[in-house]
């Protein structure tokens, strides 16, 4: 039996994350592709498309920024799929993305993460 081990580091900084965060998380190698295709479709779902297409990387630097915090609670929560829509058409739009899509993008961000820690206990 192998493992792969990832383990990364986010807010180190102290500037944009308003957390720090140090994470870690070993997978058997037969569970490998299954953790990949559980975040691929959180990412589906919550963002209504790859967010990680093009240039954008899912890093908790780019997703926790004291930013999305705020933006993400400038409006109740927006219920899915209707955030998805609006995230994806954020991402879509770039600069000239409306109030709604920024706030759902934000809080698709902060959903997303959520269930990645949800995703990765499973396969502990």
């Amino acid at each position: 039996m192998s493992y792969f081990l990832f383990v990364d580091e986010s807010g180190q900084d102290l500037k944009e994350s308003p957390y720090e965060v140090l994470a870690g998380v070993a997978i058997e190698d037969r569970d490998l592709w299954n953790l990949i295709s559980a975040l691929h479709a959180a990412e589906e779902e919550h963002f209504g498309g790859r967010y990680s297409s093009g240039n954008r990387e899912l890093k908790g630097s780019n997703l926790l920024t004291r930013k999305t915090f705020r933006l993400a609670a400038q409006e109740p929560p927006i219920a899915q799929p209707e955030r998805a829509r609006l995230a994806r058409a954020c991402l879509d739009s770039g600069a000239t993305a409306d109030r709604m899509q920024l706030t759902a993008l934000a809080q698709a961000k902060l959903s997303f993460v959520r269930d990645v820690f949800i995703i990765a206990s499973r396969f502990r």
